[in-house]
């Protein structure tokens, strides 16, 4: 298994935009997932005529690593004129998760610069650059960050795999579904 911060993939479904819509409001339903539509950017239609839509785990299925599918649809033409709908799908963690990991690898960023500042400004006054410290521990800190995402994720492959599965059976496309 490779590792992504949040994994994506594509997916061309030779229907038109409407019809993609109607098959995923209808295919996604399930006991275990819960299916949120939101306004399409360019205007019009309804809640679940949009463009955008997140796929999830309800509360009961759910637990800290459990992925969020994030899917975009979009149109396109092909060679003959015909609608084709590409749908991008991201995986990513619960956004209060995401969030916190963003915000703890921002802070360790503004931690390793102002330790390396103040390092310089040690070793530069002629002392023993002590801020260093800040500095390693920072890396530290990071690379177990990194190291709990990838056990995160590794954690929340079945998941992923899962609602890979169920998006492509919503689509009706042929062929076993790719893992992530």
């Amino acid at each position: 298994m490779t590792f992504e911060h949040r994994p994506n993939f594509t997916v061309d479904a030779a229907l038109p935009l409407a019809e993609v819509q109607d098959r995923l409001q209808s295919g996604l339903v399930g006991p275990a997932y819960e299916v949120r539509w939101s306004r399409s950017p360019h205007g019009g239609g309804t809640a679940h005529r949009a463009a955008h839509l997140v796929v999830a785990f309800k509360q009961e299925h759910r637990h800290f690593w459990s992925p969020w599918l994030v899917l975009d649809l979009e149109t396109r033409d092909d060679a003959d004129g015909a609608g084709i709908t590409r749908v991008i799908g991201r995986f990513s963690p619960h956004p209060t998760v995401w969030t916190g990991y963003t915000f703890t690898y921002l802070a360790l960023g503004v931690i390793a610069f102002f330790s390396s500042v103040f390092a310089f400004s040690q070793h530069s006054l002629g002392g023993s650059p002590s801020s260093l410290w800040g500095l390693l521990a920072s890396a530290v800190m990071a690379a177990g960050l990194l190291w709990s995402s990838w056990v995160g994720q590794r954690l929340a492959r079945e998941q992923m795999i899962e609602l890979r599965r169920h998006l492509e059976m919503a689509l009706s496309l042929d062929g076993p579904a790719p893992a992530p």
